[in-house]
C-alpha cells in the first residue's frame, strides 16, 4: 500500500509540474516573447519580509474570537 501510495505521489507531481511548465511557458511566450518568465529582483525579495510581517505572532489572539 505504501508503494502505491508514493508511486501515485511521484505521478502526480510529475503530471502537476510537466502541465504548469506548458501552461506557464505559453503564457510567457505570449506575454514577454521569451520562454523564461521575466521575475524583477525587486519585487522577488519583498516575498520574505513581506511573510515576515503576516506571520502570526505566539499567543496572539484572533478579533473575533470568543473565549
Amino acid at each position: 500500500m505504501r508503494t502505491e501510495a508514493l508511486a501515485v505521489l511521484l505521478l502526480a507531481v510529475a503530471l502537476g509540474r510537466a502541465l504548469s511548465l506548458a501552461v506557464l511557458t505559453a503564457f510567457s511566450v505570449g506575454r514577454t516573447g521569451r520562454a523564461a518568465p521575466a521575475v524583477i529582483p525587486l519585487g522577488y525579495a519583498t516575498v520574505v519580509p513581506g511573510r515576515v510581517a503576516l506571520r502570526v505572532r505566539a499567543g496572539a489572539t484572533v478579533a473575533t474570537a470568543r473565549e
